[in-house]
């Protein structure tokens, strides 16, 4: 199955990846990369952010990584909420929250996505909002 090489996030910025102006490594993007399950903020500092190690397939003799590991794979739906009166980051994957992955964003921000190889493609879909299980408590 093929990996998913997609950065995506927020930005206050205009970043061109054909110029060589990726998104992830800009000094005002907050960004999660689906291949590594990091989180890319302040010009390319990074934290894990997703459970596990890589994406599949791994390696032969590596197939225990990929116990509790969230990764991206073909067909899977991403998702970004950007709750402005929070100033925080959350991200689903396939419906799921996986919690908070930045909080202290400005106002001003756009969604950006990058894409690691330009024969991928990304559809863009609206969804409902979700409920109160953004709530930490």
């Amino acid at each position: 199955m093929p990996q998913c090489f997609i950065g995506f996030g927020v930005c206050k910025g205009n970043h061109e990846y054909k110029e060589g102006r990726s998104a992830m490594a800009a000094e005002d993007a907050w960004m999660l990369s689906s291949h590594s399950g990091k989180a890319y903020s302040n010009g390319g500092m990074s934290k894990q952010f997703l459970p596990g190690i890589g994406t599949k397939p791994y390696c032969p003799g590596e197939e225990h990584l990929a116990k509790d590991s969230v990764r991206v794979n073909v067909g899977d739906r991403l998702g970004l909420l950007a709750d402005m009166q929070k100033h925080s980051l959350y991200v689903y994957v396939n419906g799921v929250c996986q919690g908070e992955m930045f909080s202290g964003i400005p106002d001003g921000v756009r969604f950006v996505v990058d894409l690691g190889d330009e024969e991928q493609e990304v559809e863009i879909l609206p969804t409902d909002m979700p409920g109160e299980e953004l709530s930490e408590g």
